[in-house]
């Protein structure tokens, strides 16, 4: 759930909340339903805990998660790296 485009941070008040619907309606069903929802300052809370606790699931699988070798080769040498 990318509540952070460009135009900021939209889970700061019931009103960016309400815009996020009508920002994401041409990318999947469920926004354009929620496009008239009447959300107010409890949905905006339970949307921020939402966010910060997959948050916390995402940093913790990714730390968890095994490195990726990159190899390189730029025609007279190869290099590697582990990243994630």
């Amino acid at each position: 759930m990318n509540t952070h485009p460009a135009a900021g941070n939209l889970l700061v008040t019931p009103a960016g909340l309400r815009a996020w619907p009508k920002m994401q309606a041409e990318r999947f069903a469920e926004a354009r339903e929620l496009t008239g929802a009447e959300l107010g300052a409890g949905d905006l809370g339970a949307l921020r805990d939402v966010r910060e606790r997959t948050a916390r699931a995402l940093d913790r699988a990714q730390r968890v998660a095994p490195a990726v070798l990159e190899v390189a080769w730029d025609g007279g040498a190869g290099s590697r790296a582990e990243g994630r």
